[in-house]
């Protein structure tokens, strides 16, 4: 019985864990859809795309927090991480993890879902330099090609 509860509590938080995680992208994709709406007509789209970068990297995240905001476009590029910066402007489409996935494809598939969704895989931590499980809820932004996560 105690197994079970054990089970049971984990399930709980993990999917609690999982709808903050999906909560906090959506609301992102909110801010870029508003504010690309309210300055499309007076800025350059390259211009509001590093406007909006700059925002989402002030007020994202907690430094203490595991939770951290990735940008790709649909081409695999790396658009932005707000907790690593070493790696903007390469390409990891065809980067694969430890079990063969290739993340950067299925987190940008999945992003073009019309809910977006879920993705789970590998990947290094640059703190630790070794592989960990993650948990990505990823969500795309069309009119940039932009998947979030």
């Amino acid at each position: 019985e105690l197994q079970e509860k054990i089970i049971t509590l984990k399930e709980d938080y993990s999917n609690s864990q999982k709808e903050i995680l999906k909560s906090h992208i959506k609301n992102s994709l909110k801010f870029i859809e508003f504010y690309y709406e309210e300055n499309k007509n007076l800025k350059s789209k390259d211009e509001i795309k590093k406007e909006i970068i700059y925002i989402l990297n002030k007020i994202n995240l907690n430094e203490n927090s595991n939770e951290y905001i990735f940008i790709y476009d649909f081409s695999g590029v790396l658009i932005d991480n707000s907790t690593d910066k070493s790696n903007i402007g390469k390409n990891f489409l065809n980067f694969t993890d430890s079990n063969k996935k290739e993340v950067v494809k299925e987190l940008i598939e999945t992003s073009k879902n019309s809910d977006g969704g879920f993705v789970n895989y590998f990947w290094t931590k640059p703190e630790i330099t070794k592989e960990r499980n993650k948990i990505s809820y990823v969500i795309s932004y069309e009119p940039f090609s932009w998947t979030i996560g």
